[in-house]
């Protein structure tokens, strides 16, 4: 749109819906010349070429403030060129060291306010520990204890060095002072809490679950372990729960003693034995148990739950090693202390079993099977002490504890003083023997022989050995000294000595291959022996013994031939063979079934038939001799010596 345009459009407009003009615009009162496009034209014109000339006029002033600016900036940059070089020059003059002495002094004031800034930071106790350490003792409390020992050590390093100003170490020894005062409080709070909650008052000792239960809390190992870090605590804290626990343990003891707790152990008059190892076994029990609590709640290891902080592990450096010792060997104690009190009550029980089972001389008249008991009993009580002694002192041994000395000292007391009333009883047993091979009306079993008194008794105490296997060397040695001697010596039957044999041949030691090699000569004596009793009985069945007899005894002669001595006639003799040849088919040989070995029981039986046929063959050859003045032998006397030995084979 062009001027003529515009001015067209203003003509044809509404005056009254006109906004008001500005005033270099206004057409004056005064004037009657009607508006015509013309004359607005020419005002518009006359207007903008007063604009233009006004918005020069602005370009020039601003032109001539940037020109101003420049040459102040040029001014500047001259003077700040100016100010350089005369610095660089100033380093060269007297006067530069004190310039550069005061920037120094002033980079170092600056360091050492950001020092104490950062300082101030590091030390500052947080509202959280505080009010943990406020609190009662639990997780937080120890975790609130740990950052204050951590930040005492610290502080004590940041001061420890002799740079520090006067007043900064007089500062920094308050702030020691006050955060030492914090720790020890706390460490206060935590050791009579931890007193209190393990003390026997807040526990029923007849109740060991409860008392488990409080020892066997994390937080419980946890407070244990940072009470470490103050000896004296410590050493206190120790000194109670031992003294607690001892208690308990004892009182529990005495209870199931008495009949009045759980776990009642029963005196049982007629089995000693399963007396004395319930007790062994209880002791056994707590020793573990124990063990157990102190391994919990003072670990062995290097490193605790709660880790030592530099003050608590530093504050005595020239005596760590001796507090380190010190508190290993005071750990090592905690059980031995803690079961001290079982000691005695343990003695009074077991010994009080004892007299009762002890034998005496007189003893041995009331009967083999009781005497025998009684030994036995007393042999199984001393294989079960000494059993159990080993269990308790490597129950002790785990974690590094060290054994109960005064316990294990009384379970050796036990173990030696049922060990003698063992060896006084069976040597008495083993001299009963020989009253039972002199009369066996001295006891009520009589149809026992010596063989199976001794064999039954060994063989049972093998049976009572079975928890100490390793002492059938040490045991049975003189358990065969004092059985197996007498009675190899009073046994009359193979039997009684095959017996003995039996005893004897599981022992392994060198004393018990010598009694192995005693005992088979008495064997080969008792086999001859035997062969030749039985022998005699078995001929003396099948008739020809009495024939033998009159043979050995009598001297015939040409005057006076066998035939004609009296029962050695014809009609007797030829009586007798023909019994022995009908007997030839079912020889009355025993078969020896009492006797376990085959080999014994073949040597027997052989040598019964070789007697018999050699008792056949002297008859035969002898009757057949035409001195013995006999009539027609091959009519009665018909089987040859080899016939004999074929049909007794």
């Amino acid at each position: 749109m062009n001027i003529q345009q515009k001015i067209d459009a203003i003509l044809s407009t509404n005056k009254s819906n006109l906004p008001k003009l500005p005033a270099s615009f206004e057409i004056p009162s005064d004037t009657e010349t009607p508006l015509t496009s013309a004359s607005l034209r020419e005002m518009i014109e006359g207007e903008s070429v007063k604009d233009s000339e006004t918005f020069a006029k602005i370009l020039q002033s601003l032109d001539a403030e940037i020109t101003r600016i420049d040459d102040s900036a040029s001014g500047l940059l001259a003077a700040a060129e100016n100010l350089v070089s005369n610095a660089f020059n100033a380093t060269s003059t007297a006067g530069s060291q004190e310039i550069i002495d005061a920037i120094r002094e002033r980079d170092e004031a600056k360091s050492k306010l950001n020092a104490m800034e950062s300082f101030l930071g590091k030390f500052k106790i947080g509202e959280a520990q505080s009010q943990a350490l406020a609190g009662e003792p639990n997780e937080s409390f120890l975790g609130a204890l740990k950052e204050i020992g951590e930040v005492h050590e610290n502080l004590k390093k940041a001061f420890s060095s002799d740079s520090h100003s006067s007043s900064s170490s007089t500062s920094g020894l308050d702030m020691l002072e006050e955060l030492a005062e914090k720790h020890e409080s706390a460490y206060e709070k935590l050791y009579s809490h931890i007193t209190t909650t393990l003390s026997l008052d807040n526990l029923d000792p007849a109740d060991p679950e409860t008392i488990e239960d409080a020892y066997s809390d994390p937080f419980t190992r946890s407070a244990l372990s940072a009470l470490s870090n103050r000896p004296a605590f410590a050493s206190h804290t120790k000194e109670l729960i031992v003294s607690y626990r001892r208690n308990s343990v004892t009182k529990r003891f005495l209870l199931a003693l008495t009949g009045s707790g759980n776990g009642t152990i029963t005196l049982s008059p007629h089995d000693p034995v399963s007396y004395v190892g319930d007790i062994l076994a209880w002791v056994h029990r707590a020793v573990s148990e124990e063990n157990e609590v102190y391994a919990h709640i003072y670990p062995s290891t290097d490193t605790p739950t709660n880790t030592p902080t530099p003050s608590d592990s530093n504050s005595n450096d020239d005596n760590d090693d001796n507090d380190d010792n010190d508190d290993n060997d005071d750990n090592n104690d905690l059980l031995a202390k803690t079961v001290s009190g079982l000691g005695r009550p343990l003695r009074t029980r077991i010994e009080t079993t004892f007299p009762p089972l002890t034998l005496t001389c007189s003893a041995v008249d009331d009967g083999s099977m009781e005497c025998k008991t009684k030994v036995i009993l007393l042999f199984s009580l001393h294989n079960l002490i000494k059993f159990y002694t080993q269990q308790i002192e490597q129950a002790a041994s785990r974690h590094s504890s060290s054994p109960p000395e005064d316990l294990l000292e009384t379970l050796n007391d036990l173990h030696k003083n049922v060990f003698s009333a063992y060896e006084e009883s069976l040597t008495i047993y083993g001299e009963s023997l020989r009253q039972f091979s002199s009369s066996s009306n001295n006891f009520q079993l009589s149809k026992q022989t010596i063989g199976s008194l001794a064999h039954g008794m060994i063989a049972d105490m093998r049976k009572a050995n079975a928890l100490n296997p390793e002492t059938d060397i040490d045991m049975m040695d003189f358990v065969l000294e004092k059985i197996i001697a007498p009675a190899l010596a009073l046994s009359e039957t193979l039997d009684d000595v095959m017996k003995l044999k039996e005893s004897v041949a599981p022992a392994t030691s060198t004393a018990s291959s010598d009694w192995v090699q005693r005992i088979d000569e008495k064997i080969e004596m008792k086999l001859g022996s035997t062969i030749i009793s039985v022998s005699e009985k078995v001929l003396e069945q099948v008739g020809l013994m009495e024939i033998l007899s009159l043979i050995n005894s009598e001297n015939p002669s040409a005057s006076n031939p066998m035939s004609s001595i009296i029962g050695l006639e014809q009609s007797t003799v030829s009586r007798k063979v023909a019994q022995f040849y009908g007997s030839l088919n079912s020889p009355p040989i025993p078969s020896f079934e009492e006797i376990d070995s085959a080999q014994i029981r073949s040597r027997l039986s052989n040598g019964i038939r070789e007697r018999m046929i050699r008792a056949y063959s002297d008859i035969y050859f002898k009757f057949k001799d035409p001195q013995a003045q006999y009539q027609g032998t091959d009519s009665w006397l018909n089987m040859t010596p080899n016939q004999v030995e074929v049909l007794l084979s």
